[in-house]
């Protein structure tokens, strides 16, 4: 017999021994189960929680809009106010410092779908993603019925702002809103909800506010950038815009499906 065997023969024995004592354990180890009554109790108190599947089937993929969306989402409220002063500022600056409403307007168009990022992402950058599956509307939904209600925000707090400066200012072009609204709104949302796909929320947000920042301080400080954004035709900001919409259709659906879901653990 070889030395080398000695030792391979002491360690499986020791190993057989261990084998022994664990099951030694196990056998004095009993687990209390509990009586039928307990889980007939349990499961009538949980049955009023769980979708029928029957209303699971017809629900499938539909968000959660209802009168109680904004206490099931758990949106912030200062989310609300902080997008409502940025835009109580650029009236601000628009009526008491003669900025240009067009450039005000470009400025702000992304800015609460950007910030709401934090929100649409929150649950995931808390640790809480498993949870939200566990719900009776999937994380998904929970996540795409915020984007909904925060992508109408954004629309709305937009609205109201063009409505005060063709009320109270120059009338408003349509060209021009598809310029300095419309395509950097799509544009920009389109790249920030990519990138919090993929990182955290709050970085992703404060990456993307910084950079949309000093992309418009930069077309604004150079004439020559300026000049030529307002010599392209308008038909280029309708293909970009028609082209940012198809890319974030495209990218909800994967997200939808739970495609990012191996990505942003």
């Amino acid at each position: 017999m070889s030395k080398r065997t000695v030792p391979e023969r002491q360690a499986k024995d020791e190993l057989l021994e261990l084998d022994e004592e664990m099951k030694l354990l196990l056998d004095d180890y009993s687990v209390e189960y509990p009586s039928e009554d307990a889980i007939v109790r349990t499961i009538d108190t949980l049955r009023p929680y769980v979708i029928s599947p029957e209303l699971r089937h017809s629900t499938k993929g539909r968000l959660p809009i209802k009168r109680d969306l904004f206490t099931m989402l758990h949106i912030r409220s200062g989310f609300w106010l902080i997008n409502v002063l940025f835009f109580l500022a650029g009236l601000y600056f628009w009526g008491y410092k003669d900025g240009d409403p067009y450039t005000i307007l470009m400025l702000l168009a992304p800015v609460p779908f950007l910030i709401g990022l934090l929100e649409i992402f929150r649950g995931r950058d808390d640790g809480l993603i498993e949870l939200e599956m566990s719900c009776k509307y999937s994380a998904q939904q929970l996540l795409l019925a915020k984007m909904v209600v925060i992508g109408g925000y954004n629309v709305l707090l937009s609205s109201l702002l063009i409505t005060a400066f063709g009320m109270f200012g120059e009338p408003i072009v349509l060209t021009k809103l598809l310029m300095y609204w419309v395509a950097p709104f799509t544009v920009v949302s389109s790249i920030g909800f990519s990138v919090a796909c993929r990182v955290r929320g709050a970085v992703s947000t404060a990456v993307m506010l910084t950079l949309w920042l000093f992309s418009i301080i930069g077309i604004m400080s150079s004439e020559e950038l300026y000049n030529v954004m307002n010599g392209l035709h308008p038909s280029l900001y309708a293909t970009v815009s028609a082209a940012a919409i198809v890319v974030f259709a495209w990218q909800t659906k994967r997200f939808r499906r739970g495609d990012y879901f191996e990505i942003i653990h």
